[in-house]
């Protein structure tokens, strides 16, 4: 009995992570953050050429360089650009998966994507799966 629960164990261990995908975390586009600060640098040159100019007047003449520095918005992060998103960069396999059912209510709130979700309920089944194996495993070495 103890050999089946290991063998069990031995097989979740190796196959659990498949389901998490095959994402690569830390790719990014490295030309994004150069375009995005396009419009700093440019805005920093012009103040740097006409001395006295505040954050106001730069907004008056060039609106589009300035766009998002004064926080008029009440915010920084739109929060239409999260949907269809990992949250928090975090994949939604592993909100699940550590968090459970908690981690799975978070992912569909905050992601509102259906294939997300059903990537942090995978998770979820498998911290279920996970707990009940460690379980068994630890009422067996009871009795």
């Amino acid at each position: 009995m103890k050999k089946i629960l290991l063998s069990l164990l031995a097989a979740l261990v190796f196959f659990l992570p498949g389901f998490a995908g095959h994402e690569n975390l830390f790719s990014y586009d490295q030309s994004g953050p150069e375009t995005s600060l396009a419009g700093l640098q440019k805005a920093e040159d012009f103040v740097t050429a006409h001395e006295g100019i505040t954050l106001s007047d730069l907004q008056l003449i060039h609106p589009d360089w300035v766009r998002g520095l004064s926080g008029s918005s009440g915010s920084f992060i739109d929060p239409g650009s999260l949907s269809g998103q990992r949250v928090l960069r975090i994949p939604s396999f592993l909100w699940g998966c550590f968090l459970g059912p908690a981690g799975v209510i978070v992912v569909y709130l905050v992601a509102e994507d259906n294939d997300e979700t059903r990537k942090s309920f995978m998770g979820c089944i498998s911290w279920a799966l996970g707990l009940t194996v460690y379980y068994i495993v630890a009422m067996s070495a009871f009795y």
